[in-house]
């Protein structure tokens, strides 16, 4: 997970980010910064997540 992008228009830094993790963070040295999730990334992240469930059930069923 890096930072992708940060850029300043007009008085505000916005900020996109692979996930929330840096939410605390930026809000720390950037008070009035606006984040923006990386979309791509965070349906990586659930597609993983159902991928590895499925191979949990599966391995589970095969052990029966």
């Amino acid at each position: 997970m890096h930072i992708d992008i940060i850029e300043y228009i007009k008085g505000r830094v916005y900020i996109c980010t692979t996930m929330i993790i840096f939410k605390p963070l930026l809000k720390t040295y950037f008070p009035n910064s606006t984040l923006l999730i990386d979309h791509f990334h965070v349906i990586r992240l659930i597609n993983d997540q159902l991928n590895h469930t499925r191979k949990t059930i599966i391995r589970k069923q095969i052990k029966r």
